[in-house]
């Protein structure tokens, strides 16, 4: 990743680099946030800086095993009463 960005002039104007974030009990849960890693990894290599630009407010369940409709039900906000 950090090759391919060090290699496109087009990404040498990003300001930023972020992860998608993780809800606290699934960081919890796993001990770690992967994307955070990868992320952090890629800032290093690039000179391109590294922020938590986001948070995760909604717990959600797993989506592993879902299809594409039960992932886009399991994301859509709960209505209110």
């Amino acid at each position: 990743m950090a090759a391919y960005i060090n290699d496109n002039k087009e990404f040498k104007a990003c300001d930023y680099i972020t992860a998608v974030p993780l809800h606290p009990v699934r960081i919890r849960e796993r001990g770690y946030n992967q994307s955070e890693l990868i992320a952090r990894k890629v800032s290093k290599l690039t000179g391109i800086r590294y922020i938590k630009a986001t948070s995760r407010r909604r717990y959600t369940a797993s989506q592993t095993f879902l299809h594409r409709d039960q992932r886009l039900k399991n994301l859509r906000a709960p209505s209110s009463p």
